[in-house]
């Protein structure tokens, strides 16, 4: 099993510039905001449709004019393997 940030080390991308709260990375455009919260980490995607079978992505409400309107929860080492996939998804968006 693979983390996220091993995950996106390994393809050669690297953050966008790390953040006090949170790191963004980006190819052309963000396609990731990983938030760290005490007990989760927080992660911010781009607003595609997901494969999304369990309804973890979530839409952030229109109000906060965010490009990144989509988040899902890492709260367990059991959650990275799905996260993951979901990560690459938006990752897969930009190309």
């Amino acid at each position: 099993m693979i983390c996220a940030h091993e995950y996106l080390k390994s393809t050669r991308i690297s953050p966008k510039r790390p953040r006090h709260f949170y790191v963004a990375y980006q190819v052309t455009k963000n396609f990731a905001e990983i938030h760290v919260d005490k007990n989760q980490l927080k992660i911010h995607l781009r607003p595609i449709d997901y494969d999304d079978p369990e309804c973890r992505v979530e839409k952030i409400p229109e109000g906060y004019n965010w490009t990144m309107d989509r988040r899902v929860y890492l709260k367990s080492e059991a959650d990275i393997e799905y996260v993951t996939s979901l990560i690459e998804e938006s990752y897969k968006d930009i190309l």
